[in-house]
């Protein structure tokens, strides 16, 4: 294809149809279809969210940046790449960038893989994302706006309808997400105490025939616990392996040594194998050992405060709605959780719909202990919770009228 030609066409529709080229959007593509009674379409998907941050990095933002309107409501007609595009329907678009967004919410770079598929120059489109802010900037702790990353991804569809039916649009349906999910993490540095969800995907159901042993709530003692994976050895990892320190090494061994004695090979519809058992914490007092295994029923959830729950509310929409329009109607926040019950970092995932309102939300959130801190699978209390507050849920466990309808 001709880069110059397509962009030529594209400067010629936008003089000669000024207001066409500002308001009129993208006309569906008809390509040949293979099947009689049915039209296909070349289409467009495009996502975009932010670049995943874990809320429970103090250095994170307040909130990430988050686009102003739908992306796909971004392009016209005549758009650089749907002008493209049109010329080239047959290219199997597959393409995604990392865009840096400054402090006014417009995308300043954009790094594309070296692997993506445009039917137009990767730098002309980054060009034309950048003539115009595109995106609420993202808010530092302190409120103010900063800078940040967010991804983009185009892919090509192919949609068919009965043949003579109402042509589906030009961009595909695309689930938007505000962040994509944080990849989980390898056993090697899993972070202590182990995550709920890591200990359900590692636990075998044979964890259940281990007998067990009670966790003291306090150890007055000065015992001291060692964290141990056990099962059967295999060529990526041995049988027993040290995840917490007892902080000395010959106990640690001598606690391994002791787990691998006392859950040998046993029976098993007639064959001797390891009982794979996972996770557990062992207790070191003087030269006795024993130990205990995670508790798979308990919630290591974060909850609410019941006898606080509605005045947190009612200051939430107070601070957050003093604000003009929209209002708090969708707010939701992601807050990391210390072990006393206070939030101690925030993250909007849904804005209230101004700077000061999100800023607000959050200030009061980390005020005071609102919430019940929680404890790991092992009955311990946790470092780090999560707990995720949304407007339009409290409104119905608080009784109130919902964010907007007072």
């Amino acid at each position: 294809m001709s880069h110059a030609r397509s962009i030529s066409l594209f400067a010629a529709a936008a003089l000669s149809h000024p207001l066409a080229a500002q308001e009129s959007a993208p006309v569906p593509i008809q390509i040949e279809s293979p099947v009689p009674d049915k039209d296909l379409y070349a289409q467009l998907t495009i996502d975009v969210g932010p670049r995943y941050v874990s809320v429970h990095d103090p250095a994170g933002p307040l909130r990430p940046p988050m686009v102003k309107t739908k992306p796909q409501e971004w392009f016209t007609a005549t758009s650089p790449l749907v002008a493209a595009y049109r010329q080239q329907p047959e290219t199997m678009v597959s393409a995604s960038a990392w865009l840096a967004i400054d402090a006014t919410g417009t995308v300043t770079a954009c790094d594309f893989r070296a692997d993506s598929v445009l039917p137009l120059a990767a730098d002309e489109l980054c060009t034309w994302l950048g003539e115009k802010p595109r995106f609420h900037p993202a808010l530092a702790q302190d409120g103010t706006p900063t800078r940040a990353e967010a991804r983009i991804a185009l892919w090509y569809a192919r949609r068919s309808v009965a043949k003579g039916a109402p042509p589906p649009g030009f961009f595909a349906e695309a689930l938007l997400s505000p962040a994509p999910p944080p990849p989980p993490p390898p056993l090697s540095s899993m972070p202590w105490p182990p995550e709920h969800d890591w200990l359900l995907a590692h636990s075998s159901p044979f964890m259940a025939s281990v007998r067990p042993v009670r966790l003291p709530a306090e150890n007055a003692t000065g015992a001291r616990w060692v964290g141990i994976f056990f099962g059967a050895a295999d060529s990526s990892r041995p049988g027993c392996e040290v995840l917490e320190s007892g902080g000395d090494q010959r106990v640690d061994k001598a606690a391994c040594k002791w787990v691998s004695k006392e859950l040998k090979p046993r029976w098993n519809i007639g064959t001797p194998a390891y009982m794979r058992h996972g996770m557990m914490l062992v207790l070191v007092e003087g030269k006795s050992f024993s130990y205990t295994v995670p508790d798979r029923s308990a919630d290591p959830r974060v909850e609410l405060r019941p006898e606080t729950r509605n005045e947190l509310y009612d200051l939430i929409m107070a601070a957050s709605g003093a604000v003009p329009v929209p209002g708090p109607t969708n707010l939701t926040v992601g807050l990391s959780v210390n072990a006393q019950g206070q939030a101690v970092a925030c993250r909007l995932s849904v804005s209230s719909g101004s700077d000061a309102g999100d800023v607000a939300a959050c200030n009061i959130l980390k005020q005071r202990a609102w919430f019940v801190p929680t404890r790991d699978m092992f009955g311990r209390p946790a470092n780090e919770g999560f707990y995720n507050w949304s407007a339009a849920r409290e409104a119905s466990v608080v009784n109130r009228p919902a964010p907007g309808e007072q």
